[in-house]
């Protein structure tokens, strides 16, 4: 099931009409080793996705994974799964007629409090005052 989700987000990217830049490592993670955890995050937010699932993906320790992440990126794991949740979550807001419980749960969030309690802390409104006033 991973290796078709991995390989579903390998065909979109490297066949879709839009590019999506992917930081490149300066002293961290090499290249193709974040492209490739990069890759399988944006193909697994919508599922209860482990954290520790992401060193395996890149063929590394848990610790060492965790150091070389947060150089390449600027942030550790956990936050980055999370700020890419809130984007999709930003986007379906904008974009879809989903219930805030639907998109909660479709980009991996247990339940719905949690989601806007989430959502709030980073943005400073809640899900439904960013959807009215997007």
């Amino acid at each position: 099931e991973q290796l078709a989700a991995a390989l579903a987000v390998y065909l979109v990217r490297r066949y879709s009409a839009v590019l999506v830049p992917t930081p490149s490592a300066v002293g961290g993670l090499p290249s193709y080793r974040l492209r490739r955890v990069l890759e399988y995050i944006d193909g697994n937010l919508g599922r209860d996705l482990r954290l520790i699932e992401l060193p395996t993906v890149a063929g590394m320790s848990p610790h060492h994974f965790s150091a070389l992440f947060r150089e390449s990126t600027g942030v550790p794991p956990h936050r980055y799964v999370m700020r890419q949740r809130l984007e999709k979550a930003k986007d379906l807001l904008k974009r879809s007629r989903l219930s805030v419980l639907e998109i909660a749960l479709q980009i991996g969030f247990g339940d719905q409090a949690h989601f806007a309690k989430t959502f709030k802390r980073a943005t400073g409104e809640t899900p439904s005052a960013y959807r009215a006033r997007a």
